[in-house]
C-alpha cells in the first residue's frame, strides 16, 4: 500500500524485513500523482529508508475514472525528481486497447509512457563506499536490518575492535531510541548493517588504528576455575566456543597484547590452544589477572589429593557436574545426588568464585569424578559427618491387609518415611478413597509426630505414606461411603496427569515425545469416551489426548485419573481491597477515566526499582493506596534496578535485597489501615533474559541469573516480605517466553519453580509478533531448537500454564505484560477485545488454573509501546470492557 501508515494493523515490520525493495501501488484514483507520490515516498523513507522505493503507477480506468496520459507524465516526472531508480505501471493490458475503459480505450497510456524520457544515464546515486574501523569497546553485532531486535543478528557475528569494515553509503538519521546506524559489507563479502552510534557516542572510525605487531609468547592458566574459550571477547556465553574450558595450569599461546579494559573492567587476551585453534580468554578483570607468563612450579595435576569422606547435606541435592561452573552445560547425565549420599571428596574446597560458591571435586558411588558445590555464602552443602535424619528406612515385613486413603487431600508416595519431598515418587498423589495394601505395621510416630505406613498400590507400585499426624488418622481399613470409592468411570471424556507426564508421537514409550505436561493437568480425551474409561490405570494402554495448550498425542493410560469431582466454581463478585474481580488491566497508572460509565474495575501495576539499601527504602504508599480506594487492583513489581543494574543484583546483595524489599513493602502499608493498598508483589523480570543480567549492556555480557539463584534470591524475599505482610500475594517475576538462544525458556521456568520452596502466585508475559488480532489465536511455532514446543504469539501463554506443577495449581496467575512487539497501532483493530476473549475462554474452562489479569504494556511513554494517547487502542479497551470477563473461585 501507498500509506502503510493507514493500516497500521498489518505487519509491516515482519514482511518488509523479508524484502529487498519495496513496490507500493500508488494508484491515484481521483487524486493527484505527484502529490501521492510525494506522500508515499516520504513515508516509506522515515519507516524502512534502506529499501530501494520502486513505486507502481496507475495505468489503468474503473469505473468513472481513469488515469490520463498527463498524469501518468506528471507521475514519471515526480519519480524523476524523487531520483528513484525505476517505476512500474498496472497493467500492460489495462494501457493497450482496453474496451472497458471509457475515457482511454486506445493506446493513449501506453504511449504516455513510453515517450517519456528517462536517460540511462540517469541511474540511481552510486552508493559510496569507505572503510570504516569498528571502535565500540565490546563490538558490533552483525545485524539483517537496522534494529536492535537479536532476530536479526546475523549467525551471532560480532565485529570486534579494531574490525576493518566497508560502509556502503551514509549512517541513517536518528531512530527513536537515537540509534544510528550504517550499512557495510562484512570482510567475508556479506552486507548488513551495524549501530553507527547511539547519541553522541560514535562506534564507526574512518582512521585505522595504529598498526601493532602480533607477538606470540607462551601463557598459562591461573584463574583458580579456569578459563571459557570464546569466539568473541566478550562474556555472553553465545560466543563460548564448544564450552571448552581452560583449567588451571594449561599452557596457550597469546597472540598479541591483551585489549584495552573494557566497560567491565575486563581485558581479553586472543590465544592459541593447545590444538591449534585461536580464539579469545579473559586476561584479567581490575587487578586480578588470569594468565601467567611463567609455568606454575607445580603442576595442579600433579599434586596428590587426599581424599575424604563426606555426605551431602544440601535440602534439594547437588547437581553432579564435569565443571566447577553454575550452568546446565555441565551437569552430568541430570544426576543429583539427595541428601545424605555418600561421595568421596578429593582435594580441599576451591576459593569462593564471584558468584560467592566453593567448589569440590567428588568421586560418586559409581567412581566417575566431578565436581559438587561445597557452600554457598555461608550456607555448607557437604558434610564429614554422616547425617543421622538421612539414614533409609528398611521396607518391613509382615501380614498384609487392605486399606482406603481417607486423608482429604489425598496422600504423597514416598520413597522414606520423610516429609522431604526429595523422596517423593513421580509426584504421585493418591486421591481420597485409594485402595492399597498396608505391608507390616505402622511405625512409631517421628520427631514431628507422625507415624509411617509401607503399603503396595494397585499398580504393584511400593512406597511410604503417612499413616497419621497427632490424633489425625489417614488411612483406614473401612472401606470409605460409597460417593468417595475411586470405581471405574463408564465413560471418560477427560483426565488428569498424576505426574509429569510425556505427549508422544506414537502410543509407546519409545515414541518421539513432543511434550511434557505438568502433574494434575486435565487433559481432553480424542478417543471412543467408553474404550478409554476402560484404559485408565492399566500399564501399557495408551491414551490420545490434547492438552489446555491444544498440543496432541498419546500419554500412558496408567498414569492418569479420571475421577475428578466437577468444576463448581463461579465468577466471583467480592474482593478483598486490593484486588479486581475483572480481567482488565494497563501496565503503569493510567487515566481511570477509561472505566467511565463501565461499572467495572481493573488492575494497575507499578514497578519499583527499589535496590539493597534498607535505609533507602522509599516505599509508594501514596499511589498504591490511591488506586485500591478506588476499587482497582494493585500490582507492584519491585527490581533491583534496570538495565545494567540488573532485575536482580548479585549474589552477595540477596540478603540486602531481600531486607530492602521487605522495608518497601513496610513503607508502603498503612497501619490505620492495613486491608488498603498493595499486597501482590512480583520480584524481578525476564531473569532469563541477559538484558535483565547485573552487568549487561545492551544484552551483551552481564552476570547470568540462573534459575538456582533466582529461586535463591526469591526465597529470602518471599520470607523478609511476609514477616511484614503476612497476607501477601509474593511471586516470581515473569520469564521471558520467547528468549531461546544459548537457553530453553520452558526449562529456566521450570526449573526456577523447582528451587522455590514458597509462593503465593505466578507472573507470565504473552505478545503476538504483529497486530493482526487473528495472531492472537494463532498456532505458528518456532522453526528450531531450542524453542521448536513454543508458540510464537500469544498461546505461549498456554505452554507455561501447562508448566506449573500440581503443588502451585491453586495459586493466582496475573498476565503482566502483553503487546504487539512492535510499537501499538493506533488503531481500532479489535486485537484488544480477543485477547481478553482468549484469556476469558481459558477461565471458563472446567477445571483450569484462573488467570487474575491481563494487562497491556504499556500507558506511560517511557519506551515506544506507550499507549497514552492512542484513541484508537483506547476505543479498542473500552469495547473489551463492556464485556463480563471475571475470573472464577
Amino acid at each position: 500500500h501507498r500509506f502503510p501508515d493507514h493500516h497500521p494493523h498489518l505487519p509491516w515490520e515482519a514482511f518488509l524485513s523479508r524484502c529487498d525493495l519495496a513496490m507500493p501501488q500508488v494508484y491515484w484514483v481521483k487524486g493527484d500523482p505527484a502529490r501521492d507520490l510525494q506522500a508515499s515516498w516520504e513515508e516509506y523513507q522515515r519507516r524502512w529508508p534502506h529499501l530501494p522505493y520502486v513505486p507502481i503507477g496507475a495505468a489503468y480506468g474503473e469505473g468513472d475514472w481513469s488515469a490520463s496520459p498527463d498524469e501518468i507524465t506528471r507521475f514519471l516526472q515526480k519519480a524523476r525528481a524523487l531520483n528513484l531508480p525505476a517505476v512500474s505501471f498496472w497493467s500492460w493490458q489495462n494501457a493497450r486497447n482496453d474496451p472497458d475503459n471509457p475515457f482511454w480505450s486506445g493506446t493513449q497510456l501506453w504511449e504516455a509512457i513510453a515517450a517519456f524520457r528517462w536517460p540511462i544515464e540517469v541511474t540511481p546515486t552510486p552508493v559510496r563506499e569507505r572503510p570504516v574501523w569498528v571502535v565500540a569497546p565490546l563490538g558490533l553485532k552483525f545485524r539483517s536490518q537496522p534494529s536492535t531486535d537479536d532476530a536479526y543478528w546475523l549467525d551471532r557475528i560480532v565485529f570486534t575492535p579494531g574490525t576493518q569494515l566497508t560502509a556502503l553509503g551514509d549512517p541513517t538519521p536518528p531512530d527513536a531510541r537515537t540509534y544510528r546506524w550504517q550499512r557495510v559489507r562484512a570482510p567475508d563479502g556479506r552486507e548488513g548493517w551495524v549501530a553507527y552510534g547511539i547519541g553522541d557516542e560514535v562506534y564507526l572510525s574512518d582512521q585505522a588504528p595504529e598498526a601493532r605487531e602480533e607477538r606470540e609468547r607462551p601463557v598459562w592458566v591461573v584463574a583458580p576455575l579456569g578459563l571459557k574459550f570464546r569466539s568473541q571477547p566478550s562474556t555472553h556465553d553465545a560466543f563460548w566456543i564448544d564450552q571448552t574450558v581452560f583449567l588451571p595450569g594449561t599452557q596457550l599461546t597469546a597472540l598479541g597484547d591483551p585489549t584495552p579494559a573494557d566497560a567491565r573492567t575486563y581485558r581479553w587476551q586472543r590465544v592459541r590452544a593447545p590444538d591449534g585453534r585461536e580464539g579469545w580468554v579473559a586476561y584479567s578483570i581490575g587487578r586480578e589477572v588470569y594468565l601467567s607468563d611463567r609455568p606454575p612450579e607445580a603442576p595442579p595435576v600433579e599434586r596428590p589429593k587426599p581424599e575424604r569422606t563426606v555426605w551431602v547435606t544440601a535440602p534439594l541435592g547437588l547437581k553432579f557436574r564435569r565443571q566447577p561452573i553454575v550452568s546446565n552445560r555441565y551437569w552430568i547425565d541430570e544426576i543429583v545426588f539427595l541428601p545424605g549420599t555418600k561421595l568421596t571428596a578429593l582435594g580441599t574446597p576451591t576459593p569462593k568464585d564471584a558468584q560467592g560458591y566453593r567448589w569440590q571435586r567428588v568421586r560418586a558411588p559409581d567412581g566417575r569424578e566431578g565436581w559438587v558445590a561445597y557452600s554457598w555464602g555461608d550456607e555448607v552443602y557437604l558434610s564429614d559427618r554422616r547425617p543421622r535424619t538421612r539414614a533409609r528406612v528398611r521396607p518391613p515385613e509382615g501380614p498384609e491387609r487392605t486399606v482406603w486413603v481417607t486423608a482429604t487431600a489425598g496422600l504423597k508416595l514416598r520413597r522414606q518415611p520423610s516429609t522431604d519431598d526429595t523422596f517423593w515418587i513421580r509426584q504421585i498423589v493418591l486421591p481420597p478413597g485409594t485402595r492399597l495394601t498396608a505391608i507390616g505395621d505402622p511405625t512409631s510416630p517421628d520427631s514431628l509426630g507422625y507415624r509411617w505406613q509401607y503399603v503396595r498400590t494397585a499398580e504393584g507400585r511400593k512406597g511410604w505414606v503417612a499413616y497419621s499426624f497427632g490424633d489425625e488418622v489417614y488411612l483406614s481399613s473401612q472401606p470409605p461411603a460409597p460417593s468417595v470409592i475411586r470405581e471405574p468411570a463408564e465413560r471418560t471424556e477427560t483426565v488428569w496427569s498424576t505426574v509429569w507426564l510425556n505427549l508422544r508421537a506414537a502410543p509407546s514409550t519409545v515414541g518421539r515425545r513432543l511434550w511434557t505436561v505438568a502433574d494434575g493437568i486435565p487433559l481432553t480425551v480424542l478417543e471412543d469416551p467408553e474404550k478409554a474409561a476402560a484404559k485408565v490405570g492399566v500399564e501399557g494402554e495408551w491414551l490420545r489426548v490434547r492438552t489446555p495448550s491444544l498440543k496432541e498425542g498419546y500419554v500412558a493410560a496408567w498414569l492418569v485419573q479420571a475421577d475428578r469431582p466437577p468444576d463448581t466454581r463461579q465468577p466471583v463478585r467480592q474482593v478483598p481491597p486490593g484486588e479486581s474481580p475483572y480481567l482488565f488491566g494497563i501496565h503503569d497508572p493510567y487515566d481511570r477515566g477509561l472505566f467511565a460509565g463501565s461499572g467495572k474495575t481493573g488492575w494497575v501495576l507499578f514497578t519499583e526499582a527499589v535496590g539493597a539499601n534498607p535505609r533507602g527504602a522509599g516505599g509508594n504508599r501514596t499511589q498504591y493506596y490511591d488506586w485500591s480506594r478506588a476499587g482497582f487492583g494493585v500490582i507492584a513489581r519491585l527490581n533491583f534496578g534496570y538495565e545494567s543494574s540488573g532485575t536482580i543484583p548479585d549474589p552477595p546483595l540477596y540478603d540486602a535485597f531481600a531486607a530492602t524489599c521487605a522495608r518497601w513493602v513496610e513503607r508502603s502499608m498503612d497501619p490505620n489501615d492495613p486491608r488498603h493498598g498493595c499486597h501482590i508483589w512480583i520480584i524481578g523480570n525476564e531473569m532469563n533474559n541477559p538484558r535483565e543480567w547485573p552487568g549487561n549492556q545492551n544484552g551483551v555480557g552481564g552476570r547470568e541469573i540462573t534459575p538456582q539463584n533466582y529461586a535463591r534470591c526469591f526465597n529470602r524475599v518471599y520470607a523478609a516480605i511476609k514477616a511484614v505482610q503476612p497476607n501477601a500475594i509474593v511471586c516470581p517475576g515473569a520469564v521471558d517466553p520467547y528468549y531461546g538462544p544459548g537457553s530453553d525458556c520452558g526449562r529456566w521456568f521450570r526449573e526456577m519453580l523447582a528451587y522455590i520452596v514458597a509462593l503465593d502466585g505466578i507472573a507470565l508475559h504473552a505478545y503476538t509478533h504483529g497486530t493482526d488480532p487473528d495472531l492472537i489465536t494463532s498456532r505458528e511455532t518456532f522453526q528450531g531448537a531450542p524453542l521448536s514446543w513454543q508458540y510464537y504469539h500469544f498461546y505461549a501463554y498456554r505452554t507455561f500454564m501447562e508448566m506449573i506443577p500440581g503443588r502451585w495449581r491453586h495459586v493466582p496467575v496475573f498476565i503482566t505484560e502483553t503487546d504487539q512487539v512492535q510499537p501499538w497501532a493506533d488503531v481500532n483493530s479489535g486485537w484488544v477485545r480477543r485477547a481478553y476473549a482468549e484469556v476469558h475462554r481459558w477461565n471458563q474452562t472446567p477445571h483450569h488454573q484462573q488467570i487474575r489479569a491481563l494487562l497491556l504494556y504499556r500507558w506511560s511513554r517511557l519506551d515506544r509501546w506507550w499507549i497514552e494517547g492512542k484513541r484508537g487502542v483506547i476505543e479498542d479497551f473500552k469495547a473489551a470492557l463492556r464485556r463480563d470477563y471475571r475470573w472464577r473461585r
